[in-house]
């Protein structure tokens, strides 16, 4: 076993990701991260769509179910007891040229997670019980994705019938359900052997763990995986086009004609260079819009690859897709299309400059996170034998030039294109699933080597591959009978970010400012881009006058970004959160532009919290329409608290509603030094900002919210229930860790028993029954919350049997369940430092509720320490108050 680093090319500051190969020829790429408390995993194998041949179409996509469902040391459900128990995840997904496998998992869990992709990689479970059962998922997943959805279908898997000749590259990848259901575990066990071994893999770490170490895990697991010959890659080459051709569909519920066009594209494995260039393009005709006529602009998509750029050996494919207005067809946007694409006589300069800067800050953003890292070293080492492109990019993206644009776009300009239309119609009708590519494969091969021998070679073929299957079937159901392996050892507790050693939150720092918001600043360089999030409390103005609180937003935070938008990386989106209970900021900057844009977003808490609603503003009788069922609970709940009830009202009458916020808090994540901050902050507020003024909270007793829903749906027929049970939370002490353990509890106590108590209550136990508990800060007070949702439900049936199954909680909840969610909790916890947006998002959630960057450090720790007694006192002082609030019932949304 050799172990190499690449000496990483200049354009990038970070070291390439060491390497190794076993003698299996199982390539290894490590990226250890210090100070990480989790790590990911990623088995990326050179099997897709284009490698199935003729007849296989959808067999890797079914294999990758497959790979789900059992392996020699593994039974079915038994994979995932190292993943789901530690709050970690875990899927799959297949591609055109390659598929992966990925988990990420507290490090601690590093070896059980080696040891089920080893064990999986050696013999996955092929059975007549699991391929039937995984048909039947893959049935389900081709009828969601794509049958019951209008236009599931587009662009992929149907734009490439039109672009592509050959059967690899224009086939439908998730096949014909019923040619799959044809599949036989012969068929199966030879695609594994074909596809699946060690050489044909990337085996990539990135996270918390010692290479050393890790690689010796890596040798005990995956060394003795038998090595196989690894498949040639599918030719992909293609025929050349002189013309445009057209596929024509219906589709019935769809309101307008829409049009998907697609170019053949060099794939990075050519020209790097123009493809990247490529990108930039594409982004610049998104942006400008094409052109029906002068004045007419039309909105269009446009971008690299069926499922993103860097994705795809050649050929590749630029798509552009647009929803047409009635007046315009098919064929003028095809010609909108092309004179959208930049010239060189156009001035391109300021936007690829633009342009280049947002793709180069997304994608350095995207891959701050420790999952997106390491799925995309492994694609890139599996498909170019170049992981560091992941680095590589924002460089290459930065020296584009408005001539290679120009050039790529001229190259466009005269190529043939690949036109799909799919246009409103009674029915849906889409083009019979022949394989122009195959026939023209098949009767180039008749013509070299004669009708009679083709035949005869692939009968014996035939026969091989028949024999073929039934040995490699043979093999892997010895595997699977031979006794089971030692198995790896059970995780140990996880490191916790901010415990010495790890620098994550060391340079963390937390202030109330004297307008009262809360800034916690954390220095982070895994990115070059500062994570910014502000979230500012409403009052029920938030609730029961969404619209006109968004007027007053856009009002306010237009100007003040528009002033602070220069050449830097800037991106910053200021809304109403979708709960209706603050006002949040999400985006990132620059170093060089987040010093000027600091006070702006700091202001915008403070102005908040002096503004008020336009004279006049009201609310009328009843409650504004759509939002999230939660959101419309709380509505409800602040209609009662803040006013007279829905309902008891004269009619016609109105009432004002006041708009109040709390201060608030400020999240700063990424290469920026706190002190200057906080300088920064400390300068604006005393010079320009109001004090903090006090706040008096819009509610403060329990209350219970239950409400009808109208028959439909999951409740087949019959009328759902829905119910919002809160109380104030007690004044804190020093016993968050029990609080936040007494949330997930108590949930999981109520998953476990509400559905038996609503049968024994005399309703019909549900089959699906939304259970949550939760805690945050409503109208300005901290509340512990439980949701319920209920098909086939009365409101009063549920409320009792949430009463009742609280109450049987008795002495408490069972020390076994306190232990699993102490487990689950304090491994999840460990989430939030994958990324710095992950860890952004984590301040801003908890600072709302006064959580400093300090808290979160060694909190993971604090959860596992908490006794089975105290977390029985907090759910009791939590949630029992709830249980024995008032109740206000309400029918359709209307108060009874």
């Amino acid at each position: 076993m050799t172990t190499t680093r690449r000496q990483a090319p200049s354009a990038t500051a970070n070291p390439s990701p060491l390497r190794a190969e076993l003698p299996n020829g199982l390539r290894v790429l490590m990226e250890p991260v210090a100070g990480a408390p989790r790590v990911a995993v990623c088995v990326t194998y050179g099997v897709g769509f284009r490698s199935e041949r003729p007849g296989q179409e959808g067999l890797a996509h079914l294999f990758e179910h497959l790979m789900f469902r059992g392996s020699e040391n593994l039974p079915p459900g038994r994979f995932y007891d190292h993943i789901h128990p530690l709050g970690g995840e875990a899927n799959g997904t297949t591609h055109q040229d390659y598929t992966d496998y990925y988990q990420t998992v507290p490090s601690a869990a590093l070896e059980p997670a080696l040891f089920a992709e080893a064990d999986r990689m050696r013999a996955p479970l092929l059975t007549e019980a699991v391929l039937a059962e995984q048909l039947a998922g893959v049935e389900r997943e081709i009828s969601d994705r794509i049958l019951d959805r209008p236009l599931g279908d587009v662009p992929w898997p149907l734009l490439p019938r039109a672009l592509f000749d050959r059967h690899a590259n224009a086939h439908d990848g998730f096949g014909d359900i019923t040619r799959l259901r044809g599949v036989t575990q012969a068929e199966c066990a030879t695609f594994f052997h074909q596809n699946y071994a060690p050489g044909n893999a990337v085996l990539t770490l990135v996270g918390g763990f010692e290479p050393d170490t890790a690689l010796g895990l890596v040798a005990r697991h995956f060394g003795d995986v038998a090595a196989r010959p690894v498949p040639p890659r599918p030719d992909l080459t293609e025929h050349t086009d002189d013309e445009d051709r057209w596929l024509r569909c219906t589709q019935p519920r769809i309101p307008a004609t829409v049009v998907a066009l697609g170019h053949r594209l060099p794939g990075p494995d050519l020209d790097l260079d123009h493809y990247v260039a490529t990108m930039v393009m594409a982004r610049i005709v998104a942006d400008r819009g094409a052109y029906a006529a002068p004045g007419r602009p039309l909105r269009v998509s446009s971008g690299c690859g069926f499922f993103g750029p860097l994705d795809a050996l050649t050929p590749d494919a630029l798509i552009t897709t647009s929803v047409l207005p009635d007046d315009v067809s098919p064929e003028r946007f095809v010609e909108a299309v092309a004179d959208a694409l930049p010239a060189g006589r156009d001035a391109l300069e300021p936007a690829v400059a633009r342009t280049r800067l947002r793709l180069a800050s997304e994608h350095a953003r995207a891959h701050g996170d420790l999952t997106t890292r390491c799925r995309s070293l492994g694609r890139l080492e599996q498909l170019f034998g170049r992981a560091e492109l992941v680095d590589e990019i924002p460089a290459r993206l930065a020296a584009v030039t408005r001539a290679q644009v120009a050039a790529a776009a001229e190259h466009l300009r005269k190529a043939p294109r690949g036109v799909l239309v799919v246009e409103p119609g009674p029915v849906r009708s889409r083009p019979v699933d022949r394989q122009a590519g195959e026939a023209k494969e098949a009767a180039e091969a008749k013509q070299a080597t004669g009708q009679a021998r083709q035949e005869t070679g692939q009968a014996r073929q035939a026969g091989e591959a028949r024999a073929a299957g039934r040995e490699r079937l043979r093999h892997v159901r010895a595997a699977a009978a031979r006794p089971p392996a030692p198995r790896a050892p059970s995780p140990r507790p996880a490191p916790t970010p901010g415990t010495p050693g790890s620098p994550v939150l060391r340079s963390a720092a937390s202030e109330v400012l004297d307008t009262g918001l809360l800034v916690s600043v954390v220095e982070d360089h895994r990115t070059p881009l500062a994570e910014i999030r502000l979230r500012a409390p409403l009052g029920p103005a938030g609730l029961l006058a969404p619209a006109a609180v968004d007027t007053l937003v856009r009002s306010l935070w237009p100007p003040a970004a528009e002033a602070h938008r220069g050449a830097d990386p800037l991106s910053l989106v200021v809304r109403r959160s979708p709960d209706g209970l603050c006002v949040e900021a999400t985006g990132y900057a620059s170093a060089a532009a987040l010093a000027p844009l600091l006070p702006a977003v700091a202001e915008l808490a403070t102005v908040l919290r002096a503004a008020a609603l336009p004279p006049g503003t009201e609310t009328p009788e009843g409650l504004p329409p759509g939002g999230t069922p939660d959101g419309a609970m709380d509505a409800l709940l602040c209609a009662t608290t803040t006013r007279r009830p829905a309902g008891r009202r004269p009619a016609g009458a109105t009432t004002r509603i006041p708009l109040t916020a709390g201060a608030g808090c400020l999240t700063i994540v990424g290469p920026t030094g706190a002190a200057d901050v906080l300088d920064t902050l400390r300068a604006h507020g005393d010079a320009r900002s109001p004090r903090a003024a006090d706040h008096r909270p819009a509610w403060g007793e329990a209350a219970a919210v239950v409400r009808r829903e109208r028959p439909g749906g999951s409740g087949h027929g019959r009328s759902a229930a829905r119910a919002l049970l809160c109380a104030p939370e007690p004044a804190a002490g020093d016993d968050e860790a029990a609080r936040y353990l007494a949330a997930a509890v108590l949930g999981l106590h109520l998953r476990k028993h509400l559905p038996e108590a609503l049968g024994r209550l005399g309703g019909d136990a549900p089959a699906t029954c939304d259970i949550r508990v939760g805690r945050d800060v409503f109208l300005g007070l901290p509340r512990a919350w439980v949701r319920a949702y209920a098909p086939g439900t009365e409101p009063d049936l549920l409320l009792t049997a949430l009463r009742t199954v609280t109450n049987g909680l008795g002495d408490g909840p069972d020390a076994s369940d306190v232990r699993r969610a102490a487990t689950f909790c304090a491994a999840q916890m460990l989430a939030v430092f994958d990324s710095p947006a992950a860890l952004a998002d984590a301040l801003a959630r908890f600072g709302t509720s006064g959580w400093r960057a300090s808290t979160l450090a060694g909190f993971s720790d604090r959860l596992r320490t908490v006794s089975p007694a105290r977390v029985s006192d907090a759910v009791a002082h939590l949630y029992r108050p709830a249980m024995s609030a008032p109740v206000h019932r309400f029918d359709h949304g209307r108060g009874t």
